[in-house]
Order: structure tokens, then C-alpha cells, then sequence
């Protein structure tokens, strides 16, 4: 059984409001608003996604963990024999009360399950380095005995049809 913690369940603001409301729950613990705040604002700030592998059962399950409880259904990885790194950037834009805004760009590398198509994915693991990545591709490749490919998609013929127009 291997477990890949993928990354939050909610986004970034979402995460820091948890933090601040955890904050204002512990300066307001006297009160049961307090102890509601606090199990929000934990709730928000750590609740994480991922993906556990059952190799003996070839099987993977999708999850979202909140207070250690993981939710997810256990399904066949049978269907996915490719597995590749994929290039991601995640942006978050913040507004000031004068319009401006402030952009927060970070780049990571994806190590995905893909289906014979490579349209359906699954991610594994989140890394910062491509080097990194690539090499922990490879080498779980050898553990699932399973074939590390270049993302390239099948072009369906709809999509055909319509870049002819």
C-alpha cells in the first residue's frame, strides 16, 4: 500500500481564513463560538486530497481527508497502464481596494496515472523539480510494472474536423 498526499482540499485564501478564524477561535474560547470557529478554521486549513495504491490488489483510490478520515471509492488501475510527468502552474490573483492586482505563480510537476487515450488522468504526486519528478516516475514505473510514456493524446476525429474549418 503506498500514499500519495497530492495537495488541500480547499484553495490558498480559503486555507489562510482557516488559520485566522482558528486564531480568532482561540482568543474566543471562553464562548462555544470559539470552539465552532476553531473546528472550522482546522477543518479549512488541513484538510488535504490524494491517492492511495493498493499494488497487491491493483487498485487506487482517489481521497479527500478531513480529521484523518479519508472519503474515496477503490477502483481498478488496470485501465491506466502509462504513467508520465506532466507540467503544471497553479496562479492565484489577489485585488487590492485600488484595483491592482497581485499574481502568485507556482510551477510543479505532476506524476499521473494516464489511460491508453492519455485523456483520463490520475495524479500520484506534486514536485517541485522536473529532474525529481522524472526520476520518481521511473521509478514507480518499475514497482507497478507499468510503461513511463510522453503525454501525447489521441486526437479524436471530432477535434480533427473542427481544426480543418
Amino acid at each position: 500500500m503506498k500514499n500519495f498526499t497530492t495537495g488541500k482540499l480547499f484553495s490558498k485564501p480559503l486555507i489562510f481564513t482557516g488559520y485566522l478564524l482558528m486564531l480568532l477561535g482561540i482568543l474566543g474560547i471562553v464562548s462555544y463560538v470559539g470552539l465552532v470557529l476553531i473546528l472550522v478554521g482546522f477543518v479549512a486549513s488541513f484538510s488535504t486530497t490524494g491517492v492511495d495504491l493498493d499494488i497487491s490488489n491493483k487498485r487506487l483510490k482517489e481521497y479527500s481527508k478531513i480529521f484523518g478520515y479519508k472519503w474515496g471509492d477503490w477502483v481498478s488501475y488496470e485501465d491506466y497502464p502509462y504513467i508520465a510527468v506532466l507540467k503544471r502552474m497553479e496562479s492565484s490573483t489577489v485585488y487590492s481596494r485600488a484595483q491592482i492586482a497581485t499574481t502568485d505563480t507556482s510551477t510543479y510537476y505532476d506524476i499521473n496515472l494516464m489511460n491508453k487515450s492519455h485523456r483520463k488522468k490520475v495524479i500520484l504526486s506534486r514536485m517541485k523539480g522536473v529532474e525529481e519528478a522524472e526520476k520518481a516516475a521511473k521509478e514507480l514505473c518499475l514497482e507497478l510494472d507499468l510503461e513511463y510514456a510522453q503525454y501525447n493524446p489521441v486526437i479524436s476525429a471530432k477535434t480533427r474536423a473542427r481544426r480543418r474549418r
